[in-house]
């Protein structure tokens, strides 16, 4: 009869154990294992750990403290929130299996720091390209005179006026539907891309018949024709979408950079060998060419295009995006259609004038697009679910645009005549009438950015419809009331006041009316009084005789220090975006 294994009591107590398999922690192949290092030794002694067993609740308990232990580990190491490391492996998963990233999850799981790098990126880029295009502007007004400045301001009104209505609101749908059905993401760029090649033509035609209709000479019914071919030319240009769905915002910047350092260099060649405006016009076109060229070129390196349902396809984004093309073509109409009739009725002069002035709000534009750029998906996400969040963005979107708006109508309505007279010099100074009420416009036009936005966000764009269809109306019936004995001094306050109406109305249909938001006065009232402060320390310095280079530095060294002093940014949000910028910049 075999001998009974005798067995030992547990110095904390509990069930007894066999002394064989206690003897076993001295096996030499157990002692190898605990040679391992202190963390296995530590796990070894806690699982042979005399004492009662644990209740499940307990046990389960432990589990997932030791799960948030782990998790909060990664976390540190990484540097982010568990969150957000759940959005890199997704974001990880998608490019292994050949997905893209679209703008709302990319933005969305970023994060503030990627937002804020996203909009950084493009306001350096489109800053570039605005001083760029300021230097062409000056060398080409120069070049043409007042009165062929304003024939190429007409021009350019009718191919900008048509061009819109031709994208026919067709790439912020392409971009929302591939967004949502990321597997059909190339048959919806080339979907996309067929469909504005198939408008493009028709509308060359009709651009380039308009401008032979207001034509004064045949020089000018030529030209039109060349620049009307631009829109026809700049169809491909929709392949950019691609880059807006992966948030690479930075590719589209460097062809538009490209484009705005050949069209200066063509400018400043032509006028040095005194070319006219069909020279301009045809140099103008070639350029375009040129660029949407490299911008099919970079696309096709990131995606291929694809075919299947075509036709289908291209009917479903026509029928999405036909009220957004309406509403985006008659709220360029009643933005360009002043410059036409200025010219019609006051005649050459005041549309050189006008076009001078106006031409600056046109180009500012960049600013809010591309704050809009990088808000937009964002401000789709939250809705309808998040109202909280969704208000939160659009309060601080309003800042952002009156925080760059109002120092640009402050320092104008100080020094206009300065500014107009260092940009196109002495002759246009009358212009300078002008500018501080379009520059009033322009706070406006920027609020109109975020109205519009968020009309397609909340599925408002019938309501948008009719209110720009509103503001058409009453922009022509008041030029035709004011111009003639105003010129262009009245088209300007016209222009002003149907801003006025467009973004009040837009303003209670969408932010009021839909998303049930009522902004908040005292971060605006914050920022208008230190664009104020602003004003009057420029105006100082313009009362000493200081030149306008003296004034700007005045203007860029006074606007901060109100804006920290006010209060109107909270200091935590510019530390907080200033590390977050580091931050990617770093990584």
């Amino acid at each position: 009869m075999a001998r009974a294994v005798p067995a030992r009591q547990h110095r904390g107590g509990g069930r007894a154990r066999p002394a064989r398999r206690v003897a076993r922690r001295w096996h030499p192949r157990v002692r190898a294992r605990r040679r391992r290092g202190p963390a296995v030794r530590r796990r070894r002694r806690r699982r042979l750990r005399p004492g009662p067993a644990p209740h499940p609740h307990r046990r389960a308990g432990d589990r997932a403290a030791r799960r948030g232990r782990r998790a909060g580990r990664r976390a540190a190491r990484l540097g982010t929130l568990p969150r957000r490391l759940r959005g890199v492996r997704r974001r990880r998963a998608g490019r292994a299996a050949g997905l893209s990233v679209t703008g709302e999850q990319d933005a969305l799981e970023a994060g503030r720091g990627r937002a804020a790098l996203d909009v950084l990126v493009q306001l350096v880029g489109r800053f570039g390209n605005l001083a760029l295009g300021v230097v062409a502007t000056v060398v080409l007004v120069q070049a043409l005179g007042i009165e062929g400045n304003g024939q190429w301001a007409t021009i350019l009104a009718v191919a900008t006026l048509v061009g819109v209505a031709g994208e026919f609101g067709l790439e912020p749908s392409a971009v929302r539907l591939a967004a949502q059905e990321r597997e059909d993401e190339a048959r919806w760029i080339t979907a996309l891309l067929l469909v504005r090649c198939a408008i493009a033509l028709p509308a060359s035609l009709l651009a380039a018949a308009i401008c032979f209709a207001v034509s004064t000479d045949g020089t000018m019914a030529l030209a039109g024709a060349l620049v009307s071919g631009t829109i026809l030319a700049g169809a491909p240009m929709s392949l950019r979408t691609i880059f807006q769905l992966r948030v690479r915002n930075d590719v589209p910047i460097v062809v538009m950079t490209v484009n705005s350092v050949a069209w200066l260099a063509a400018i400043v060649l032509l006028a040095v060998l005194d070319g006219g405006l069909v020279a301009f016009a045809a140099s103008f076109l070639a350029i375009q060419v040129a660029t949407t060229g490299l911008m099919v070129v970079l696309a096709l390196r990131e995606l291929d295009l694809q075919g299947g349902e075509l036709v289908a396809r291209a009917r479903r984004l026509v029928r999405i995006g036909f009220v957004v093309g309406i509403g985006t073509a008659l709220t360029t109409a009643y933005a360009k259609v002043d410059q036409v009739m200025v010219l019609e009725i006051a005649g050459e002069r005041d549309a050189g004038l006008y076009g001078s002035a106006y031409i600056l709000l046109d180009r500012l534009q960049f600013i809010p697009s591309a704050v809009m750029t990088t808000a937009f998906p964002l401000l789709a996400a939250a809705w309808p679910g998040d109202r909280p969040r969704i208000h939160g963005l659009a309060q601080r979107i309003l800042e952002l645009l009156l925080l760059a708006s109002a120092p640009i109508l402050a320092f104008t309505v100080v020094a206009p005549e300065q500014v107009v007279r260092a940009l196109f010099g002495a002759e246009f100074q009358d212009a300078g009438a002008a500018l501080p009420i379009l520059m009033g416009a322009y706070v406006l036009v920027a609020f109109g950015y975020l109205m519009g936005f968020m009309a397609i966000v909340v599925d408002a764009q019938r309501i948008f419809v009719r209110i720009a269809l509103a503001g058409l109306l009453f922009n022509v019936v008041a030029n035709l009331l004011v111009i003639p004995d105003h010129g262009y001094v009245g088209a300007a306050w016209t222009t002003l006041a149907t801003e006025v109406l467009v973004c009040g109305l837009a303003a209670r249909a969408t932010l009021v009316g839909r998303v049930g938001m009522r902004p908040a006065l005292v971060p605006l009232l914050r920022i208008a009084a230190a664009a104020a402060v602003m004003g009057v320390a420029v105006a100082a310095a313009e009362r000493a005789g200081a030149p306008l280079a003296v004034l700007v530095l005045t203007a860029a060294l006074s606007y901060p220090a109100a804006v920290l002093a006010l209060r109107a940014v909270p200091r935590s949000d510019v530390t907080r975006a200033v590390g977050a910028v580091r931050g990617r910049l770093g990584g």
